[in-house]
């Protein structure tokens, strides 16, 4: 519904008064003015359980006090009658909505000033204020709402002649109001958690949706490299002159085909997941300059290495494994988890510590440790604050059909990826 503060700037604009007064129309001020009325006796659905378990308890109290009544004749008899009979709607009432249901209960607020019984009105009151404080949308109706019923806790005991009773009255109103306000907040809180929890899910789903869509485009530089070396090497045999030459040729070729198949499949399989690459950046820029270096593990190492001394931290390399025999996609792979690994040793390790990096083959894997010490005890040991990292790299290695561990372990902190160099069957 258009709100009345649509029609502001045009009435402190310049326009002639006829324009003005054309601009907001008896319709429009109208429907905001319904507008807001709905909001302020818009409320949220109650509890089944309280609705059930109220209404049973003052349908059988109702039938009981009206069987007690009319046995009995006495002058306050239509006014306790009508005591009854309206507290017990105006609790129905909150079937449809709190709001209406505790204004309902004027009527019967009014016939206890009158001199009707007090006993039930009291006590409804005080559990229908808490219920229209947990579920009313608008603060102006539980204002409202609690300034009727202290009133009211003030003004009946007045009254009916005993002034001493309003303590006890406002003392349930006030209880009733606070049990509301506690709930309220309590659901209030719980929704704002569980918001911040679906924002957190979000970011970490975009964080790894974007790790994979670099991790495709990596796959794609990478391709296009064995791509390129199979052209230059089938060009370059005819012009050799040896069977043996030829033959060495076509083991190049035919390696360098087997490796572009299986990254070409392990592309194929992250664009089928997420879709179209994203055509943002260069394809295969791993972060400037350090993407040309991103397939050479040793250099990553030794750079890592001599980042880590210069923080003060003590740094052991252990590199064991032939470069020619792993395939240029699961050495970038690892140049990721490297980066991030050593990260964290920065981050989390403090001067003074040792880390140990050491990448080896082990049977058909090849496999990445960084470990390091704690330097300070008293600070926390965490990937980082929010475990995106450590998601994003178990994502990418997963996509390799490895594993990545990350924990306590060894001297202090460990992180570890095994990463096969050919998937099974190939």
């Amino acid at each position: 519904m258009p709100e009345p503060t649509a029609v502001r700037p045009r009435l402190l604009s310049g326009a002639p008064r006829r324009a003005r007064r054309s601009s907001s129309s008896p319709d429009e001020e109208s429907l905001g003015l319904a507008g807001r009325w709905r909001a302020f006796w818009a409320a949220g659905p109650l509890s089944r359980v309280y609705l059930v378990a109220g209404s049973v308890l003052l349908l059988v109290s109702a039938a009981s006090d009206l069987g007690l009544i009319g046995g009995e004749a006495f002058a306050t008899a239509p006014l306790d009658v009508a005591v009854i009979v309206s507290t017990t709607a105006a609790f129905l009432a909150q079937w449809w909505r709190s709001t209406v249901g505790f204004t309902l209960l004027v009527p019967a607020g009014a016939a206890t000033i009158a001199g009707g019984t007090e006993a039930l009105v009291t006590l409804v009151t005080a559990a229908m204020l808490a219920a229209v404080t947990v579920t009313a949308r608008s603060w102006a109706f539980v204002v409202a709402a609690a300034t009727l019923a202290l009133a009211w806790g003030v003004v009946r005991p007045v009254a009916s002649g005993r002034p001493s009773e309003a303590w006890f009255v406002l003392a349930l109103m006030t209880a009733g109001l606070g049990v509301g306000l506690f709930i309220r907040e309590s659901v209030a809180r719980r929704e704002r958690d569980r918001r911040r929890i679906q924002e957190a899910e979000e970011r970490a789903r975009l964080a790894a949706e974007r790790e994979r869509r670099s991790l495709a485009r990596d796959l794609h530089d990478v391709v296009a490299h064995n791509l390129t070396i199979i052209s230059m090497q089938a060009r370059t045999a005819q012009y050799l002159g040896t069977p043996e030459a030829a033959q060495s040729v076509l083991a190049v070729v035919g390696d360098s085909a087997k490796d572009a198949l299986v990254d070409l499949r392990r592309m194929l399989a992250i664009l089928q997941e997420d879709g179209i690459v994203d055509p943002a950046g260069e394809p295969g820029a791993a972060g400037g300059a350090d993407g040309a270096t991103s397939a050479d593990l040793a250099l990553t190492a030794g750079r890592m290495a001599a980042e880590l001394r210069s923080l003060g931290m003590s740094v052991e390399q252990d590199l064991r494994f032939d470069p020619e025999a792993v395939p240029m996609s699961v050495r970038s792979a690892l140049h990721r988890v490297l980066q991030e690994a050593t990260t964290n040793a920065a981050k989390h390790a403090g001067a003074g510590a040792e880390v140990r990096i050491m990448v080896a083959e082990q049977g058909r894997d090849v496999v990445l440790e960084v470990e390091n010490t704690v330097a300070a005890p008293q600070r926390s040991m965490r990937w980082n604050s929010s475990g995106v990292g450590l998601q994003s790299m178990r994502d990418r290695v997963a996509t390799f059909g490895g594993t990545l561990e990350a924990g306590p372990g060894g001297r202090g902190w460990l992180v570890r990826a095994a990463i096969p160099r050919a998937p099974e069957g190939v």
